[in-house]
């Protein structure tokens, strides 16, 4: 029987978690209230192993605690990926990766090298464990006193995992609106945002050089371009929505000055890559709503919790504009003096183009099928 290629593994690999993840919360002890229909198991199960943060049921009031432990299970998997988690077993166990082990760890996750994976692994795990614990503390310092130790601890612990694998799922009805005009949660929740959403790969290399292991060298090109642009996109992100949205009473107009730029970070940070929100968006102007589908589509970096086409692949793709546009021969990256390859650049153009296809036509799809105007 052939050897499963990294492509089939992933999507195999998300094709059982969504069908044990529904079969689990279809389940009478993962529900609470009413039953529910089999489609929005199914849909939930999608969804939050996919990290999009849409919910057709509230997660805090329509699934036990167990199943929403499930659901952070689903998180978990769905943020790490199956190959990644796997591998990371291995590892911690003490066995070694096989060559195409390794090589197929590398396209799954899409990581850039595959020297020190063992080394990698390893830190993926402890920065996965150390950074949503860290994130839980801080936050159960704001929801304890309002909710008690058990339900603010597990509140805290809930929304740190969901929060650094981008998913965006919250156990209020009405989702972060309740910490809207509370900036340390917010900031909180946004920080675990954008470290996830960085990648791993990003965050080995700064763990690296802040521990002393890489003090002499240069941050390499992945890791100067993915923060780089990241940064880009939080500042400008930040400065559109509050200029469209402070004038809006529907969001942003009633809050204080500071709470609206806080609010502007957030919703600037959660758009590229997770889906919580402080604010009504159905109430958002239209130019804040065709920024934000222009931050969801580019998402975050390579080899992390984020969606998107990835900030290295938008990157690319301008790069490869602007070239065609002087007329030049060559495709250039901007500030690093780098001639990009035919290969990787045509990989990016696919990429972009699929993924502009499969919206227009989930889009069409939508506006057949739904009663209320899509546009």
């Amino acid at each position: 029987m052939p050897r499963l290629s990294a492509y089939q593994l992933v999507v195999i690999s998300f094709i059982v978690l969504i069908a044990a993840g529904t079969a689990l919360l279809s389940l009478p002890f993962a529900q609470a209230g009413a039953r529910h229909a089999l489609i929005d198991d199914l849909f939930q199960a999608t969804t939050t192993t996919c990290i999009s943060g849409l919910v057709t049921l509230d997660p805090g009031s329509r699934y036990s605690p167990l199943g929403q432990i499930i659901l952070l299970a689903l998180i978990q998997a769905g943020g790490l990926g199956y190959m990644t988690m796997f591998s990371a077993g291995i590892v911690l166990i003490g066995k070694r990766l096989s060559l195409r082990d390794r090589v197929d760890l590398k396209k799954t996750a899409d990581l850039p090298e595959i020297g020190g994976l063992r080394g990698f692994l390893v830190h993926v795990a402890v920065l996965t464990v150390a950074v949503q614990a860290a994130g839980a503390i801080i936050l159960a310092f704001f929801m304890v006193p309002e909710l008690g130790w058990r339900r603010g601890v597990y509140h805290a612990v809930f929304h740190a995992i969901s929060a650094f694998n981008n998913a965006g799922l919250s156990l209020w009805p009405e989702n972060a609106v309740h910490w809207q005009r509370n900036p340390p949660v917010l900031l909180t929740l946004a920080g675990l945002v954008i470290l996830g959403g960085l990648g791993y790969v990003v965050t080995h290399e700064l763990f690296r050089r802040t521990t002393g292991k890489r003090p002499e060298t240069a941050l390499n090109s992945h890791v100067r371009l993915v923060l780089g642009t990241t940064a880009f996109l939080l500042v400008s992100g930040t400065v559109v929505f509050w200029f469209f949205e402070s004038g809006n009473p529907r969001t942003f107009g009633g809050l204080a000055p500071a709470d609206r730029w806080v609010n502007a970070f957030f919703a600037s940070a959660q758009a590229r890559t997770a889906g919580y929100s402080s604010v009504d968006l159905g109430q958002a102007t239209p130019p804040t709503l065709l920024s934000m589908m222009a931050l969801m589509l580019i998402g975050g970096g390579p080899g992390g919790t984020a969606g998107g086409i990835k900030v290295t692949t938008a990157v690319i793709v301008l790069a490869a504009v602007i070239a065609t546009i002087r007329g030049a021969r060559d495709v250039n990256l901007f500030g690093f003096k780098r001639r990009l390859g035919e290969a990787l650049v045509r990989k990016a153009m696919v990429v972009t183009l699929v993924s502009l296809l499969v919206v227009a036509m989930s889009t069409f799809l939508l506006a057949c099928f739904e009663q209320d105007p899509v546009l």
